[in-house]
């Protein structure tokens, strides 16, 4: 009997052991598989090409992150990863990445439509396509996006209508669609969103009027429709304290992109440093914020700054005009603008930064004149406007600045 016993328990333990032996294998082929997919859809995107011979580790590739079981959870191209070659963004399998949560693909140079396939992106809370040249209609299938917290389309070339679809993203709240050329009315959908903060829609072709149950979106604290052909405020502002406005206008500008789902903690952003109150008094962007887009700084709202007293865009690709908003800044005492490529004259409303003590416009395609209105700028240490192409004779006034210590034309 004994021996019958053991015989008998060791054929049971055998196939138990085999059994798991079986199981085991399954469960990981499983694990695998969904990171094998995961892998080939980075691959197919193209934007890879040079890790095929390393899907192993595709959770080290730049810009991208994963989770604990080596799934995918965000993926944020690098600034250097920019693309010219139309639809690029169409070729990826979005449904390989169940636990995606954040996209980022902001000024790539992607072109051609919005690919309904994001909408598989079910736990996503991030979504950043701006500053592209996207263009045709937003694809209803956004909605499906019922965990999204933020969706940045600005800066593209969008048309059609807001689908209605967005009323179903309850979690929403922060929509920048600013600069495209959306049309149509609003949909009174929009006016679900209860948790939505911050809905930027200046510069569209939006037409009719208001819904009348935006009242009931009490979460709204910042509303743009400026350039559209509905008649509303120019701003229409609810409840914002000041530092709401300054967190808003740190968005707008589009340097902070990634940051829209963390709004509360604007004054821990990279490049941003705050008083004890609370109240920007920095903004420095790092190196790696390189702007590709032509006058982006001129979308930012300098007058939401009241205390800010650095403000440093050296070297950072910027074109167009000096913004003459920046003579809002009455405590500035450090303005960097060199090595970009700013054109056209410099404003006059320089002059009113009576507390500036350094400017740095150098190396730049500035023209005209140097403005009288330097002579207003009594505590100006260092003047810095070489490299240029300004003409005309030097203003008397410059000769009022009894602290200047260094002037390089």
């Amino acid at each position: 009997m004994t021996s019958s016993s053991s015989v008998l328990t060791a054929s049971i333990v055998a196939t138990v052991v085999w059994i798991i032996f079986l199981a085991v294998p399954s469960i990981m082929l499983v694990a695998a598989d969904s990171q094998d997919s995961e892998a080939r859809a980075l691959l197919e995107s193209g934007w890879w090409n040079g890790h095929v011979n390393d899907t192993a580790n595709h959770c080290r590739w730049p810009g991208v992150k994963c989770n604990h079981d080596g799934s995918v959870i965000e993926i944020s191209l690098p600034d250097s990863y920019y693309y010219d070659e139309g639809e690029i963004v169409t070729r990826m399998n979005f449904s390989a990445f169940p636990n995606l949560l954040r996209l980022d693909l902001n000024n790539k140079g992607f072109s051609g439509s919005i690919p309904p396939g994001l909408g598989h992106l079910t736990k996503l809370r991030n979504l950043s396509l701006g500053s592209n040249q996207l263009s045709g209609s937003i694809p209803p299938e956004i909605g499906k996006l019922h965990n999204l917290v933020a969706l940045d389309l600005s800066g593209n070339l969008l048309s059609g209508s807001i689908p209605q679809e967005f009323g179903d993203m309850k979690n929403l709240s922060f929509l920048r669609m600013n600069y495209n050329q959306l049309n149509g009315s609003l949909p009174p959908t929009l006016c679900l969103l209860s948790k939505l903060k911050y809905l930027n829609l200046r510069q569209n072709k939006i037409s009719g009027s208001i819904p009348s149950e935006i009242g009931n979106m009490k979460s709204l604290i910042y509303l743009n429709m400026v350039q559209n052909q509905i008649l509303v405020p120019s701003i229409m502002l609810v409840a914002a304290d000041s530092q709401d406005l300054e967190a808003q206008a740190l968005l707008e500008s589009g340097w902070w992109s990634g940051h829209v789902d963390n709004i509360a903690n604007h004054c821990s952003w990279p490049g941003v440093k705050c008083n004890h109150d609370g109240s920007v008094i920095e903004i420095s962007p790092p190196y790696s914020y390189y702007s590709y887009e032509e006058e982006i700084f001129t979308k930012m709202n300098f007058s939401a700054f009241p205390n800010l007293l650095r403000l440093d865009l050296n070297d950072r690709g910027f074109s167009g005009s000096i913004p003459p908003g920046l003579g809002h800044l009455s405590k500035l005492r450090k303005l960097s603008l060199g090595g970009n490529q700013l054109n056209g004259s410099i404003p006059p409303e320089i002059g009113k930064l009576h507390n500036l003590v350094t400017l740095d416009l150098s190396y730049n395609s500035l023209s005209g004149s140097i403005p009288q209105e330097f002579g207003d700028m009594k505590n100006l240490s260092f003047l810095c406007i070489d490299k240029n192409q300004l003409s005309g004779p030097l203003p008397p006034t410059l000769g009022l600045l009894s602290k200047l210590k260094h002037l390089n034309l």
